[in-house]
């Protein structure tokens, strides 16, 4: 619901507001590859049947096993014994009073209002069909709230005089609201009925909780002036305060200055070059502040448990005296264009953005700290890129045909990161001298092909042997060798070979003899362990782009928006489970019938690795091995992909009624339209969706796929009505 109202009630004294109401109500279920429905239908063996012959849900028929256990999910069961629900409401409300005087001044006072309120259920429910069953239900319930005010009192000053004009501002904002939120849970419930928190038994309930508030103030001023609309200066200055630091950082101050220059306007440009009828250069420097830190966090505080009967454990977190704001500089030098009466206008802007004294979560090795964490202003960031834009207009007339590109290239680079140690957050690794959040793992050196490979080869560490169960074999992934600081002797059983005058092997002479006390030696040999791990991708796109063509034909209107990214990459973490052959009546892609097959010749003892031969030895897939695959459960470059995409986003047709329809109907516009968005997209990523974003809104671990629901498509029929 929205309502927007503003009443000149004198020449001088305008009020306005504008209120902003809304509910949601969703229903939900969890994507992740593991536990979720949308990941388990992926991983169920396609030929169990959901419902059985009396329409019942089915987890697993006799025969049909996991690992020897009857036991699994039926994935849309869950749908229905999960029940998730999120109810949301938020509101908005701005309320303002205008107050002119003296020709060229106006006061402002405005007031916003803000309210989210959220609650969150989630009941998994006791249930029983054959082949599952889930004993114990459970509840978890959260709600939590936030509301908050901003008061702004703002002076503006408007002045023109000649070819001089100046345009100021000066102004105090204040800000100030709470939030909270509480949750608790419990189960074994009686029945499924009874499923409120107060019916759980008590050895299964827990309750958390937490409050705080935020608070800011600011003085802000703004002065530009423009002579003749040739050239244009800005200054603006803002001091910012914040109780999240201690008393003698709490203020931070953030200048900013820019200019701009329109050659276009100058005489000899205008009479002289009619082809262009805007060049205008620009350029700037500015500062902004981020106080984003839980409050407190520059006071020493005692966290008290108890640690047995009747005691208490006390323990004094770690906190930071010397907190303060983080500040991002920046500057950018901008050129705008326009062509044939703006029929074509480009504007290509490029940046230089520090941050520094940035906020960071240092976590102290045990040896030396508590084993929390403390906040402080030890980390800094680049980013440098650059951003173009152009616009052009390439039918006019009753066909007409509008086309806006934007083009961003960003490159970002840690310059310090806490105490210099690298923070891991599962596939990706962040360290200083290189950008956020790359993936981090072994690189793939493709299938070993034979005895002698196996041999010269670096061999995974703790694997000893050559067979085809507990060893290295044909078919096995191998990978690069980066680091030469682990090198161990290789005495290998069943095999022999032979050596030159210093004891080392001479390749191409190993043999097989299938006697354990037969050792092939290898002196010194390569072993694959942790420090062999490099950078495997980089979610961060070398570009992203957009594209929208608008069309208008008469009363009718056509617009297609594009989006789309190149050079990210994709850390596709449903292959790692879809390919996994760890266990039987598991569904697998389809490219694991191209898996490394090692076909035994004739007659051939299938010990002996020599009488072997690999029928495909570019497989993307290893062979099938008991027990575990070291050359699949390694976090390596086999599951890195390209995440490049372009999506089709949004579509819209509308048809506006003539005006003498309109008229009839006593109002003042009325247009029927159709919106269809995310309707198509292009990639050659193998997973649902390749924009896969952050975890969490973490940007230290993105583009990390476990089975992310991919974006709605979505089609709307709307009617716009104007009275």
């Amino acid at each position: 619901m929205r309502a927007n109202v503003e009443l000149e009630a004198k020449k001088w004294l305008k009020f306005g507001v504008n209120f902003t109401a809304g509910q949601s109500n969703t229903k939900y279920v969890f994507d992740n590859i593991t536990t979720g429905a949308l990941g388990m239908s992926l991983k169920k063996a396609p030929d169990i049947r959901p419902y059985d012959e009396e329409g019942n849900y089915i987890g697993v028929e006799e025969g049909q096993e996991l690992g020897g256990v009857l036991h699994q999910a039926n994935p849309m069961a869950i749908t229905e014994y999960q029940n998730s629900q999120k109810k949301k409401f938020n509101i908005y409300n701005n309320m303002f009073v205008d107050i002119s005087f003296l020709d060229d001044f106006i006061f402002r006072t405005e007031l916003n209002l803000t309210g989210d309120f959220t609650r969150d259920y989630a009941f998994d429910a006791k249930v029983s069909y054959e082949g599952y069953e889930n004993s114990n239900s459970l509840l978890t319930e959260r709600q939590n709230y936030s509301v908050g005010y901003e008061l702004k009192n703002i002076l503006y000053y408007n002045k023109t005089i000649g070819k001089h004009s100046i345009n100021a501002m000066a102004g105090h904002e204040a800000r100030e609201g709470n939030w909270e939120y509480v949750g608790g849970s419990g189960g074994n419930f009686y029945n499924n009925n009874l499923n409120s928190l107060n019916q759980a038994t008590n050895d299964s309930k827990s309750s958390y909780g937490s409050r705080g508030r935020w608070r800011q103030e600011s003085y802000l001023a703004r002065a530009f002036y423009n002579f003749n609309d040739l050239a244009m200066l800005t200054a603006s200055f803002r001091a910012d305060g914040s109780p999240n630091f201690p008393d003698g950082n709490r203020w931070g101050y953030f200048p900013s200055f820019s200019a701009a220059v329109r050659i276009s306007n100058l005489d000899f440009f205008k009479n002289n070059i009619t082809f262009i009828n805007n060049l205008k250069l620009n350029g700037g420097w500015g500062q902004v502040g981020n106080d984003d830190v839980l409050g407190g966090q520059y006071r020493p505080l005692i966290a008290i448990a108890p640690s047995g009967e009747n005691e208490l454990s006390t323990t004094i977190l770690d906190y930071n005296p010397d907190l303060k704001w983080e500040a991002t500089e920046s500057i950018n030098l901008g050129l705008e264009i326009g062509f044939f009466e703006d029929r074509i206008n480009l504007q290509f802007e490029v940046y230089d953005k520090k941050t520094t004294d940035a906020l960071y979560r240092i976590q102290p090795p045990l040896s030396i700290g508590s084993g929390l964490y403390a906040v402080g202003n030890i980390a800094s960031v680049q980013n440098r890129g650059y951003e173009i834009t152009l616009n052009t207009v390439n039918l006019a007339g009753d066909f007409q045909w509008r086309t806006d590109f934007n083009f961003t290239s960003n490159r970002n680079e840690i310059l310090s990161l806490g105490l210099g140690i690298p923070e891991i957050r599962q596939v990706s690794r962040t360290e200083e001298g290189g950008p956020i959040g790359r993936f981090y793992g072994f690189q793939a050196d493709g299938l070993f092909q034979d005895l002698e490979d196996i041999v010269q080869s670096a061999r995974w560490k703790g694997y000893n042997s050559i067979d085809p169960t507990a060893g290295m074999w044909i078919g096995d992934y191998k990978f690069a060798n980066l680091s030469d600081e682990n090198r161990a002797d290789w005495s290998v059983p069943g095999y022999t070979g032979e050596y030159d005058t210093e004891g080392n092997y001479i390749a191409g002479t190993a043999i097989y003899t299938g006697d354990p006390n037969d050792k092939l030696l290898l002196k010194n040999a390569d072993v694959i362990d942790e420090k062999d791990q490099t950078y495997i991708g980089d979610p961060n796109p070398d570009f992203t782009f957009g594209f929208n063509n608008t069309f208008n034909y008469k009363n009718f209107d056509l617009s297609i928006n594009c989006v789309g990214s190149y050079g990210n990459d994709v850390y596709n973490e449903q292959k790692v489970t879809l390919l996994s052959t760890q266990q039987r009546n598991q569904n697998v892609l389809t490219i694991a019938k191209d898996r490394a097959r090692a076909v035994l010749s004739d007659g051939g003892d299938p010990n002996n690795i020599n009488n072997y031969a690999l029928l495909n030895p570019n497989a993307e897939v290893p062979r099938i091995r008991l027990g575990n695959n070291f050359s699949h459960s390694a976090v390596s470059s086999r599951f890195v992909e390209d995440g490049s995409y372009l999506r089709i986003q949004n579509v819209v047709f509308g048809y506006t009624l003539p005006g003498n329809v309109v008229d009839k109907l006593k109002l003042s516009n009325l247009r029927v339209y159709f919106n269809g968005q995310n309707l198509f997209t292009f990639t050659n990523y193998s997973g649902w969706d390749p924009e896969i974003g952050s975890i969490g809104q973490n940007s230290l671990i993105s583009g990390y796929d476990k089975g992310r629901y991919p974006v709605s498509r979505v089609f709307l029929f709307g009617l716009q009505v104007g009275f």
